[in-house]
């Protein structure tokens, strides 16, 4: 074999081996006709039965606590409840904190037809008085929901309703649908809203956001007139007035439960009582 003829053995190998590699680096197109990957979310709503004391509390200073039913040492559930029962009681006989220049904007921007911006408040709740009312709290009723223990505590012995209410997405009175606090005779009613993956946060969310609608309703109220709006003094001593007692009382709940996509999601709704800032 002379030298040309390996010569050209050795270019057509180069050239093959070209040739090997960009084909390897070509890339595939999808085909046209192609059926896409669609991603569909999958809601399930559960009906739960729970006793009518769950929806209807006795309005007086009692209260809902909850623990996982699994806790089989102690702290036992109703351990674990009684303290969130007493702190819900407290937070209910709370009082809450507000910035003079949040308010002044917040009603100028209502003056002027444009959206408030949303009013910090801050809760504040004596930690002493729960301790206290602790003590003093006696396990009412109980029961079981989907891996979790409600025990309703108080500090009297009233009567209750143990008749069995079916709950659900499908049946959320009409009560729950309050955006706002309003006034009704001599109280005022505030509901709050919360949506969770577990109960637990879902209940002391939405017992915080009714405080805060019943803590805004007050203010608003107190620092309503022209007069007041008009004096930066009056304003901010109506503010410092306002800064009263709850005196705040459950009065209905509601709640349902879904999974979206497995995941679970536990919707809650609580009023809240209060009589007319005195």
């Amino acid at each position: 074999m002379n030298f040309k003829t390996k010569l050209n053995i050795f270019l057509m190998l180069i050239m093959s081996l070209s040739f090997v590699s960009c084909a390897r680096n070509i890339q595939e197109k999808p085909q046209p006709d192609g059926i896409p990957l669609k991603t569909v979310s999958q809601t399930t709503y559960y009906n739960l039965d729970v006793p009518a004391w769950l929806l209807f509390p006795p309005e007086m200073e009692t209260a809902i606590g909850i623990a996982l039913d699994s806790e089989k040492k102690k702290p036992l559930p109703a351990e674990i409840a009684k303290i969130q029962a007493a702190e819900s009681i407290s937070r209910n006989n709370g009082t809450f904190l507000v910035d003079y220049s949040d308010v002044k904007a917040y009603l100028e921007q209502s003056a002027a037809n444009t959206q408030p911006v949303d009013l910090k408040i801050e809760l504040n709740y004596n930690q002493d008085y729960s301790i206290k009312t602790a003590n003093e709290l006696k396990p009412l009723a109980e029961t079981g929901l989907n891996g979790y223990k409600l025990f309703l505590f108080g500090t009297e012995l009233p009567k209750l309703n143990n008749d069995i209410i079916q709950v659900s997405a499908s049946k959320i009175p009409d009560w729950c649908k309050k955006q706002t606090a309003y006034e009704d005779g001599d109280y005022i009613y505030a509901v709050g809203t919360a949506a969770e993956t577990d109960l637990i946060s879902a209940w002391n969310n939405a017992h915080t956001n009714a405080l805060t609608q019943l803590a805004k309703f007050r203010l608003l109220n107190a620092v309503s007139s022209n007069e007041i709006k008009a004096d930066e003094e009056k304003m901010k001593q109506a503010i410092d007035d306002t800064n009263k007692d709850f005196k705040a009382v459950f009065t209905k709940t509601w709640l349902y439960h879904k999974q979206v996509n497995s995941v679970p999601s536990y919707n809650v709704f609580i009023m809240l009582k209060a009589p007319q800032q005195q």
